[in-house]
């Protein structure tokens, strides 16, 4: 009989052309590859290496996803009659990238009795590339570049930044940013007293509005009020109402005195109305006499 010859030959598909490359995102953590120049009839199975990953498909071109940050790899492609491609060229998956640290809280400087609104230093921003900070409430952008920027124009509040880096990841928020409201000159309000027979305690109250103020009695046998007393506590802050007072001694006996409170800060000088009181009149021995006013003076009645 006649031999019959079998052509077992394989004719290879071309190797898969690499298009294009999808790297990881800030919030996709792999990455993907467009094959082209797949075989065009039939079906065919492309294999992934490392891995040994099979997709099946039919068409001249596919999609290959789920492939992890950081790796190299390449592909082959086998047709419907089971003949193997060559090994496509490298694909390079980049790592995922990072987000950036959150901003650095420096220096804050509240506003004054000239400027309505305060500032803060931001440090720790994205060294390359540009940046964009995003303030919480209100979410007003600004963008830069470089490590450390000042945010200006603060109204009265507690703010929080985020970074967004090039990359576009964003990062944690920074820490609370509390801008105090603008001072102004303090509120005062005094004229209480205490009288007793060696001395007489003066007391009222002080809000300093947001700037450190200095708090005095003034005080005298006139309303010229020529003498001072500084106030416990002297020096009262904040924006709340603080009490205060102060001991008076050494007056002379059956005398009207006039006083009255004072405060100063940055912004301005406050003081109460005036008042007044009368020491009382004793003698030598210690002994309390009913007593009536004449100007400025208490006689002994008869």
């Amino acid at each position: 009989g006649e031999d019959v010859m079998f052509n077992t030959s394989c004719d290879p598909p071309s190797a898969p052309i690499i298009g294009t490359i999808t790297n990881p995102t800030c919030n996709t953590a792999t990455g993907s590859v467009v094959l082209n120049g797949l075989p065009s009839t039939g079906n065919w199975t492309v294999t992934t290496s490392p891995g040994e990953t099979i997709t099946s498909g039919t068409g001249a071109s596919t999609t290959i996803s789920e492939l992890a940050a950081g790796e190299t790899y390449t592909f082959t492609v086998t047709n419907a009659a089971g003949c193997v491609s060559s090994a496509s060229g490298n694909v390079v998956i980049n790592e995922q990238p990072a987000p950036p640290s959150p901003p650095v809280v420096g220096t804050i400087t509240q506003p004054t009795c000239s400027m309505a609104t305060g500032s803060v230093v931001l440090s720790s921003l994205p060294s390359t590339g540009t940046w964009t900070l995003t303030r919480s409430p209100g979410g007003t952008t600004t963008t830069g570049s470089g490590t450390s920027t000042t945010v200006s124009g603060l109204a009265s509040g507690t703010y929080t930044f985020t970074v967004t880096n090039a990359s576009g990841c964003v990062s944690a928020s920074s820490g609370n940013i509390v801008i105090n409201a603008k001072p102004s000159a303090p509120s005062v309000s005094g004229g209480s007293y205490s009288v007793s027979i060696s001395d007489v305690v003066i007391s009222g109250t002080v809000n300093a509005n947001n700037a450190p103020a200095d708090v005095t009695f003034e005080y005298g046998t006139t309303t010229d009020y020529n003498l001072t007393i500084n106030a416990s506590p002297h020096t009262v802050s904040g924006s709340s109402t603080t009490s205060v007072n102060a001991m008076l001694t050494g007056l002379l006996p059956g005398y009207s005195y006039y006083f009255r409170l004072s405060a100063t800060n940055s912004c301005g000088t406050a003081r109460s109305t005036g008042n007044y009181f009368t020491t009382i009149l004793n003698d030598r021995d210690g002994n309390i006499y009913n007593s009536v006013t004449i100007g400025s003076q208490v006689w002994m009645k008869e």
